[in-house]
């Protein structure tokens, strides 16, 4: 008599992409500023652009593949510069002197991490020391302060994940940009998605550890199903 524990495999084909990706959208301006941006994520990334006034491409400091770090500027837009910050709130409105907020807080946490800003005004209060960074940060990149002290809505945004991968360029310099301008992917993990044959849906549960191949590149990698959708009696098309 032999022992033996008996197991049961199940494969299917799959799309993989980044688990959370952001698409940057540059708009027409909402006041002094030449111009403005603002970025939408989801999973797959999805948004509408505002509308506004056209728009060109001065400069390109970014391409497909490029790391987005805290501090990165990503193109300039009608010659204004437009920075990625790291934050959770979106760039919705000029961050001026006097302000206070989360988005401030944000603005100056982004800023220490670059070694501008060194917690001279109180968390969230937009005062001198908050706009001195703000000048530094721009006269890093060669721009002149704004000159009422803010940083702009118009010339940054704030990103809740970094590092992240540009995986597509919607225009190059001289240029309208896309919509969407940017498409940005989170570092991190990737999901996958796939159709399972009706058979097999009992041997698959949330939470089972799987294994991941690609026939291409004959990497391989672990992951988890995290769940399961809506029964089907369509078997997916392909080898299995």
């Amino acid at each position: 008599v032999v022992s033996r524990v008996l197991t049961a495999s199940v494969q299917m084909r799959g799309v993989v992409y980044p688990a959370t990706e952001y698409d940057v959208y540059p708009t027409a301006p909402t006041s002094s500023s030449a111009s403005a941006a603002s970025a939408s994520s989801g999973t797959p990334s999805g948004s509408s652009a505002a509308s506004g006034s056209a728009l060109y491409i001065s400069k390109l400091t970014v391409a497909a593949g490029s790391t987005i770090r805290n501090g990165k500027r990503l193109a300039e837009i009608d010659g204004q510069p437009l920075f990625a910050l790291a934050g959770k709130v979106p760039a919705w409105r000029d961050l001026t002197p006097g302000e206070s907020g989360p988005d401030v807080r944000e603005l100056q946490r982004a800023l220490a991490k670059l070694g501008y800003y060194d917690n001279g005004d109180l968390a969230g209060y937009f005062g001198s020391a908050t706009e001195y960074a703000v000048g530094l940060y721009f006269e890093h990149f060669g721009y002149p302060p704004p000159a009422d002290g803010s940083m702009p809505a118009a010339d940054v945004v704030f990103l809740p994940s970094l590092p992240a991968t540009v995986v597509a360029v919607n225009g190059a310099s001289g240029e309208q940009p896309g919509q969407p301008f940017l498409e940005l992917a989170a570092r991190g993990s990737l999901a996958l998605t796939g159709e399972l044959p009706p058979a097999y849906a009992g041997q698959v549960k949330a939470g089972l550890k799987v294994t991941l191949y690609d026939e291409i590149t004959g990497i391989r990698a672990s992951g988890t199903v995290s769940e399961l959708g809506t029964a089907t009696t369509l078997s997916p098309a392909g080898a299995i």
